[in-house]
């Protein structure tokens, strides 16, 4: 939607109405289209020398069940958008879409958020602790891997000539490492090549 003239125009073709001026040659005169000039003419006539704020909003069916669904969203924090869509459907008889009950929380500052269970400050929600971690008895098991299917298969080349470039070609080869780290250092490191 474009953006509305400057007030600063709109007074001066109410001004050269006021003058005495019909609202064609004030159009005319400013710039600004024909239906622009006899609308906000009308419009001073009754008062409003102002722009309207432009765009359409109305209402939302959801507003009606606001707390409906902030009731749904208090009982279970970690509602899905489709379990909500099936609780208005069968429970208010409101069918809406996945999308605009998303649009219709975002403009109300519902946001979709990971989950904590554990504060600092409330330690009720908080899970049991795990049991005590030896840390020399740790080990981290990686595993890591090279293939020769990793190399790139298309380049550039100028229009007509083969594109020549360094890949390895015949049967690909896969090398995998897989090793385990302790405090102490690597133990077991294990090698690994498929054809």
């Amino acid at each position: 939607m474009a953006r509305a003239l400057s007030e600063d125009l709109r007074s001066r073709v109410l001004k050269a109405s006021d003058g005495g001026m019909s609202a064609r040659q004030a159009a005319a005169r400013f710039g600004v289209g024909i239906s622009s000039a006899i609308r906000w003419i009308a419009r001073a006539k009754l008062g409003e020398r102002t722009p309207r704020p432009q765009g359409w909003r109305r209402a939302s069916s959801l507003d009606a069940h606001e707390a409906f669904i902030v009731g749904l969203i208090e009982a279970r924090k970690d509602i899905t958008l489709d379990e909500m869509v099936e609780r208005l459907a069968v429970e208010v008889s409101v069918r809406i879409g996945r999308s605009a009950l998303s649009a219709w929380l975002g403009k109300r500052g519902w946001t979709f958020k990971k989950v904590r269970t554990c504060t600092g400050a409330d330690p009720s929600g908080c899970p049991e602790a795990p049991p005590r971690l030896v840390r020399r008895r740790l080990v981290f098991i990686d595993e890591t891997g090279l293939s020769t299917k990793m190399a790139r298969l298309r380049g550039r080349a100028p229009r007509g000539e083969r594109c020549r470039a360094g890949v390895p070609h015949g049967h690909w080869k896969t090398t995998t490492f897989t090793g385990a780290l302790r405090l102490t250092g690597m133990t077991a490191p294990f090698s690994m090549m498929a054809p």
